[in-house]
């Protein structure tokens, strides 16, 4: 779908481009404009020009006219001034050297009365500054696919020496894949025009070129069908897009591999930790040496903190790595549960804890990625209570509607410094001694509420407590239950 995307907006960039332009200004235009190469063959011309001399009886031979132009001792003059007459009217005709690097001729129609040369010279500066300014590919082949006209850019990027050396070609040469060709020019015989086709071409020295082509199929003034061919070089761009999806396969592959380290080795450390606590509780019932049983509470100490920064590891490999899911959530039930898994600690069990719930709207979310965040901002609060409050509490008010869910966590504990906000949700930042951790809890809880969409805020003073607010969107299902809702409250 992104791909069809970008292809649609690369499409729409083309069909503005500098030629479309001077193309439209070329058939709107009120003078009569050809353009012919330096044997006279016409390669482009307006309707105007091809009503004024070509379709009538006018013996115009352009051949014969550069021949006689090129014997003139003013042949170096820009600028040839002629006279036909079609049999009903003079026409007067201007025809200029375009001055570019390849010889080619541009033939303007000028009515003395009615339309001065300065209108001549400007239609001709017009053609020379799109030809050395535009950025595509252009030429043209005939119905039996010979390559009839190219543009100096089209020789300089598929890697000509001159026109003359493409000129009569087989078309067929230009294409990686003829059958690719074959299909394209069977389209244009019943749709006539065709944009943003990918094509990968043949370049003179067998490297290849992808193109974005726009084709329309036309009459030239001898009624021959003769195809337009008008490239852009998005070679570049193919490049970049296939290096950077092998980019991003490679870092799908480091990805899993680094979730499934993350998960294999967080779960197989927590193993040995678990064998060391049980062994430290058998220590302490066997021994009686108040040395000893010193040492084993500060050996029990480190091996907390350390199975605290497995469990923040394991918490960082959720966040990140999971699927997102969207589920109904009983968040009363999900706070409660994770305070009574909190339990086992001996500061938790000094603590007092309060749970409301506002509203009768569900809450639909990720509730793996939600308990995450719940989970570390408790934690954070029970660690750091005041222990010289009588009475420490955790507040938690959660109110849900339809947009979102607002989870407001307060607690009385020490309290964190207002210089220390602004960093606290850091990776490894610690705003106090008393931490235990690696100071990866809050810097979790902002990661996992980018993934939510969700946001947190904090208030917080020294010795009187802190206030997390956190704010998390409610799935689109909820609005459609809550409308349910308030229709069968107020019938």
């Amino acid at each position: 779908m992104k791909k069809d995307k970008q292809k649609e907006m690369m499409v729409a960039e083309h069909d503005h481009d500098s030629s479309d332009l001077f193309w439209k200004i070329l058939e709107s235009n009120l003078l009569g404009i050809a353009v012919t190469d330096e044997v006279g063959d016409i390669n482009f011309s307006n309707e105007l020009f091809l009503r004024k001399l070509i379709e009538t009886d006018c013996p115009l031979d352009t051949k014969i006219t550069l021949k006689d132009l090129a014997t003139k001792e003013n042949e170096s003059n820009e600028n040839h001034k002629l006279i036909f007459n079609n049999g009903k009217e003079n026409i007067r005709v201007n025809i200029f050297k375009t001055g570019l690097t390849f010889s080619q001729y541009l033939w303007i129609i000028s009515d003395s009365e009615r339309k001065p040369i300065v209108h001549s010279v400007s239609i001709k500066n017009l053609y020379r500054s799109f030809l050395e300014t535009t950025f595509e590919l252009i030429f043209k082949s005939s119905a039996n696919g010979k390559i009839v006209y190219s543009n100096q850019l089209f020789l300089k990027n598929f890697g000509f020496e001159c026109a003359k050396k493409i000129r009569g070609q087989d078309i067929r040469v230009l294409f990686e894949n003829e059958s690719q060709y074959f299909a394209l020019e069977e389209r244009l015989k019943t749709e006539t025009k065709i944009e943003g086709e990918v094509v990968l071409f043949r370049k003179a020295d067998g490297s290849r070129l992808t193109g974005m082509v726009n084709c329309k199929l036309s009459v030239d003034h001898r009624g021959a069908n003769v195809f337009n061919w008008i490239v852009l070089d998005i070679s570049r761009q193919v490049e970049s897009e296939s290096i950077l999806k092998s980019k991003n396969e490679q870092l799908a592959k480091v990805n899993h591999q680094m979730e499934k380290f993350l998960y294999s080795t967080s779960h197989d450390l927590r193993s040995p930790i678990t064998s060391i606590l049980g062994l430290i509780n058998l220590v302490r019932l066997d021994s009686k040496d108040q040395a000893a049983l010193s040492y084993i509470q500060k050996i029990e100490v480190c091996t907390l903190k350390l199975d605290k920064i497995i469990r923040d590891i394991m918490s960082f490999s959720r966040a990140t790595y999971q699927h997102e899911s969207s589920e109904r959530t009983d968040l009363e039930l999900l706070i409660w549960r994770i305070i009574n898994g909190q339990m086992t600690e001996s500061q938790a069990r000094r603590i007092h804890f309060d749970v409301q719930c506002n509203g009768v709207i569900p809450f639909f979310g990720d509730a793996n990625r939600l308990e995450i965040v719940i989970e570390n901002i408790i934690r954070n609060s029970i660690h750091f209570y005041d222990v010289n409050k009588s009475r420490p509490f955790v507040r938690v008010s959660v109110t849900v509607d339809n947009e979102k869910a607002s989870l407001e966590f307060m607690d009385n504990g020490i309290g964190i410094g207002k210089q220390h906000l602004s960093e606290i949700f850091n990776m490894f930042y610690k705003a106090s001694h008393l931490s235990k951790g690696a100071g990866l809890g809050l810097y979790i809880v902002k990661e996992t509420l980018q993934k939510l969409k969700g946001s947190i805020s904090v208030e917080s003073e020294i010795g009187f407590g802190t206030v997390f607010r956190v704010v998390v969107p409610n799935d689109k299902k909820a609005k459609l239950i809550g409308r349910k809702l308030q229709l069968q409250h107020n019938s």
